[in-house]
């Protein structure tokens, strides 16, 4: 299986918990044997989407709308969300949620703020700590 995971950033640009959790996932993915590209925003290039068999809409605040429209009309994607506000940015999207295979949360307030814009099908992982693993250094 190929996954193209589309995000503004990745772990060499900026190392917050959103590109820390990414990183994370992206490994487990990889050692489940799944092929993952990265392709930050601003390299987005639908010629190099077209093959994949799923892409993950992660945070993609500096995304085109025609691009991630595109997405959402064409290709098979989920969307895995971090930040509790991105929903607001709807009316750039308005299937976004509504479209997606699945729809991922990192917390029950964020699902909740969806409302009305979710299909059945959601996740809200919890995650669990573990101490000692973000390095802020």
């Amino acid at each position: 299986m190929k996954v193209i995971w589309v995000a503004d950033y990745d772990l060499a640009d900026h190392k917050g918990g959103a590109q820390q959790t990414n990183q994370v996932m992206i490994d487990a993915g990889r050692k489940r044997r799944v092929e993952i590209e990265i392709m930050k925003c601003r390299e987005f290039d639908r010629q190099r989407i077209a093959p994949a068999d799923l892409v993950i809409l992660n945070n993609i605040t500096q995304e085109k709308s025609d691009d991630i429209n595109w997405v959402i009309d064409n290709r098979r994607y989920v969307r895995y969300d971090h930040d509790h506000w991105a929903w607001q940015n709807i009316h750039y999207w308005p299937n976004l949620y509504a479209k997606s295979l699945l729809n991922i949360f990192l917390s029950p307030l964020h699902q909740e703020q969806c409302g009305t814009l979710l299909p059945a099908q959601n996740v809200y992982l919890q995650p669990s700590p573990v101490t000692g693993f973000y390095n802020l250094g």
